[in-house]
């Protein structure tokens, strides 16, 4: 780090059950769009054990966990993190070859963590909570293409909590409107659907739920920012790589 002149490197994580040996997904894959364009989507391109930071740009910028949300904190924490600009690359070394996986997260396990209730309703609403916040950062604010990604992701939240027949608080109805995205035809798309199935759900749950039946594919699933690569498969390649590692590593 001190002789690349970075504030952070970065490496690629897998999910593993027993063994990092028996890995079979990539915590994400990099594609065309920056990094903080996919944060802003709630499409994190690394994991928290991804980044090794230096503690003095940390500190710079006050950067630490909130320790009041209740999910998302390293989603969070990496947005605000990525509007300070810092100098980053992949992996310690720039020979490294893209997606070496460095790291290793265990998954489906009989173990309740945070990400196993992440699509609970008070987590959703409290992620609700957090992307209001950081539409209001000094960095986010005025700065369409910001605003317009982290709306997008606002409304999808939404939208998953009137799923779970959850109502949306006020603050964030407040949000919506402020950050209305009539410029944006599909943004403007979504956010009509949200407002005709609060209508319709406020009818009675058939009502809302012939309607999700009808329109929520057409208008949802456009993923209009490019779609997320969160748990792609690891190339034959990659797992090959991992195995003859740890072989290494066990002599």
């Amino acid at each position: 780090m001190e002789e690349q002149k970075v504030d952070f490197i970065w490496c690629s994580s897998a999910f593993f059950t027993n063994h990092p040996s028996d890995a079979k997904y990539i915590w994400n894959r990099a594609d065309e769009r920056t990094d903080l364009d996919r944060f802003l989507l709630h499409d994190p391109v690394w994991q928290t054990t991804g980044p090794t930071w230096k503690k003095s740009f940390l500190d710079k910028y006050h950067l630490r966990f909130n320790e009041q949300a209740l999910s998302s904190q390293d989603w969070e924490f990496h947005v605000r993190a990525l509007l300070k600009h810092p100098l980053y690359q992949y992996g310690s070394s720039i020979s490294l070859p893209i997606h070496t996986v460095d790291n290793f997260i265990r998954r489906n396990i009989d173990v309740k963590t945070i990400s196993s209730t992440h699509a609970g309703n008070e987590k959703a609403v409290n992620r609700l909570q957090l992307i209001t916040e950081l539409l209001s950062l000094e960095e986010v604010k005025g700065f369409k293409p910001f605003e317009e990604k982290l709306l997008f992701t606002l409304l999808l939240e939404c939208i998953r909590l009137l799923n779970a027949r959850q109502k949306i608080p006020t603050e964030v109805h407040q949000a919506i409107r402020k950050y209305a995205p009539e410029k944006n035809p599909k943004l403007a798309s979504i956010t009509s659907f949200l407002y005709r199935g609060i209508y319709w759900q406020k009818m009675g749950n058939r009502f809302f739920s012939i309607y999700r039946r009808l329109y929520y594919k057409k208008m949802v699933n456009e993923h209009i920012f490019g779609r997320s690569q969160y748990r792609s498969e690891l190339t034959n390649d990659e797992r090959n790589y991992i195995v003859e590692m740890f072989e290494q590593n066990a002599d």
